[in-house]
Parts: structure tokens; C-alpha cells; sequence
């Protein structure tokens, strides 16, 4: 096997705003294609870029976006196959996305894993 990897391409970047990006057009696409096993996969790669770009930024303008797209997907998130570690932790961004940065702080167990 051969392949090309570009510097400029958005899966080679290292912020996690660009690779959310390409995570919501990988998701978008399997979710046009009904591929539902893709599709699980993508919305929990989706949902750990969304939560790891939010122990990043600041700004409310930012936290608002991003807790707006993790609410975009609920809807997703309860039909999928997803872990039930996966799917607490979306539950308490969702509601409260403070207190997931709080838990996130003092649970040092709370990697970016498939569980």
C-alpha cells in the first residue's frame, strides 16, 4: 500500500477546532449513507474533539459553540451504540459543561479512550 499525507491537509493539523471540522464531514457523510457502524464510531470521535476543545478555550463565545454542537447531536447520541462511559460524560457536558471541567480536573482516570 502507498499513501500521501499532505502537510495541508485538515486531519494533519493539530487544532482541535480543525479536526472537529473534519470529523463533522466524515460524520455527515455516513450519516447520509446510512452506515451506521461508521457512523457510531465518527459521533464518538465527534463528541471527544467537542469535549476536548472545550477544556481549552475560554471564551464564552467559544464554550456557547461548543456546547450548542454537543446539543446538535443529542439526538444522535441516544440512538447510537455508545459506551456508558461515553455516554455519561456527554450527559454531564450537556447539562452542565462547567461541571464536566470541574470532574474532568479531579477524576484522573478521565482519558479520551474507547471504553
Amino acid at each position: 500500500y502507498n499513501y500521501r499525507q499532505r502537510t495541508d491537509n485538515i486531519t494533519a493539523t493539530e487544532h482541535p477546532l480543525d479536526l472537529l471540522e473534519a470529523f463533522e464531514c466524515q460524520y455527515s457523510f455516513f450519516k447520509d449513507k446510512n452506515e451506521y457502524d461508521f457512523q457510531s464510531v465518527l459521533l464518538q470521535h465527534l463528541c471527544w474533539q467537542i469535549l476536548y476543545a472545550f477544556t481549552l478555550f475560554k471564551t464564552n463565545n467559544q464554550i456557547k459553540k461548543l456546547h450548542e454542537k454537543i446539543v446538535l447531536y443529542r439526538p444522535d447520541i441516544t440512538k447510537l451504540k455508545m459506551s456508558l462511559f461515553h455516554k455519561v460524560c456527554l450527559t454531564i457536558f450537556m447539562k452542565s459543561p462547567q461541571f464536566y471541567v470541574f470532574l474532568r480536573k479531579i477524576i484522573p482516570f478521565h482519558i479520551r479512550r474507547n471504553s
